[in-house]
């Protein structure tokens, strides 16, 4: 199933305001752009299928796009005009129009953010995360604090109403990286006055160490997938016969299965600076959920399943997998239900209770060293009585 790649063209990036396409399922191009806090929408009529059809999708969007272009133009040039009317009246100086044409506005907040860093060092499910968390936080402001224009004008009491209603439900873990992103954020954007500094960090009490599943969890997991809609039964299979991470269970291509040759190779994305590929041999069972798969889809050039790609990518796969866990009454800690990364744990268990060498079973699983593969093993009573029973000393 493996086919040869095309070395990607480089990106071209339009200017901000300029509009954007986005590509539904069928190839059919839709043009986005913004104007006056209002998302504009058309469809350019071109599919990218046809010759140069991202081309001509550009060139419409361009026509779209351009009479509001000139638009906000002739705005900006009118509301100047009327503040250069109000410094001679009022004695404002040119440096503090400057400074008010330099604050970032609540609404534009992601694309401030995104056009100060480099943009390319940001993996696409990162940039979801980040997405989420500030069509969150606008979407609060706007309900309980519509004055506020400018980032700058955000209080602490703002934010610490903010953090206490929406982020109440998360974990710890999770709680602490959404603080450290709006910090890391406005740390970007303004150089003082940043309120999200004064948080301190939540600190984990509820220590619960990481375990593999047990044999009864497994089966109910197995037999409560075998009624899930397909992607989502793919998903649990594709991690419990795997062992990847969730990003790469979700974000695995048709170019990583060789099917004809029975193994997965995978740059896993969250050590894929390493440069060291996955190798994991097909389970049998897995061989047919995959053939099945493959069957279902038309082109094999992309994701191996669209819907959970985008799902992950949209930030909303962790409520799926959660809801599977609460429904198996499976727990991965005291208090939390999330636990794709149990099945991690439970496939390098699995495998070294079947007297697999640690050795080969970091290897699949791509740990850096076998001391991180040790961490991940949970011995099987059950094989320690075994090991025993064989011993042949006798006094």
């Amino acid at each position: 199933m493996s086919t040869d790649t095309q070395t990607p063209k480089p990106r071209r990036y339009r200017p901000r305001g300029a509009g954007t396409l986005v590509k539904e399922k069928s190839g059919l191009f839709i043009a986005k752009w913004a104007y006056q806090g209002k998302m504009m929408s058309r469809t350019t009529q071109c599919y990218e299928q046809e010759k140069n059809g991202r081309e001509k999708a550009l060139k419409k969007l361009d026509e779209f796009v351009r009479p509001y272009l000139e638009s906000s133009k002739i705005g900006v040039i009118e509301n100047l005009a009327a503040r250069v009317r109000t410094i001679k009246a009022e004695g404002e100086t040119l440096e503090a129009l400057e400074e008010e044409q330099r604050r970032i506005k609540l609404a534009d907040l992601y694309d401030a953010f995104f056009d100060n860093v480099n943009a390319g060092t940001v993996t696409e499910s990162t940039k979801g995360i980040y997405r989420a968390t500030i069509n969150r936080f606008q979407r609060w402001m706007d309900e309980h604090y519509k004055r506020v224009i400018f980032i700058d004008e955000v209080t602490y009491p703002m934010a610490s109403e903010f953090l206490t209603a929406t982020f109440k439900e998360l974990s710890v873990n999770t709680y602490n990286a959404r603080l450290g992103l709006m910090t890391h954020m406005f740390n970007i954007l303004i150089s003082k006055n940043n309120v999200w500094t004064k948080f301190r960090r939540h600190q984990n009490t509820t220590k619960f160490p990481r375990r593999a599943l047990t044999k009864d969890e497994l089966k109910k997991l197995l037999v409560y997938a075998e009624g899930l809609p397909f992607d989502r039964r793919m998903l649990i299979y594709i991690g419990i016969y795997t062992g990847m991470r969730l990003s790469d269970c979700c974000l695995l291509e048709w170019k990583d299965v060789h099917m004809d040759r029975g193994y997965i190779t995978r740059l896993p994305l969250k050590t894929k600076r390493h440069n060291r590929p996955l190798f994991v041999p097909i389970h049998p069972t897995l061989r047919k959920v995959l053939e099945e798969a493959y069957a279902r889809h038309s082109h094999h050039d992309g994701y191996v399943s669209e819907w959970n790609a985008s799902s992950y990518l949209k930030n909303h796969i962790g409520e799926v997998v959660a809801d599977v866990f609460v429904q198996c009454g499976i727990k991965s800690s005291n208090d939390d239900y999330f636990g794709f990364h149990l099945l991690r744990h439970t496939f390098v268990s699995i495998c070294a209770n079947s007297g697999v060498p640690l050795a080969v079973v970091r290897n699949i699983i791509g740990h850096s060293s076998e001391d991180v593969t040790a961490h991940y093993y949970h011995m099987d009573q059950a094989v320690c009585m075994e090991a025993v029973m064989k011993l042949c000393v006798s006094p």
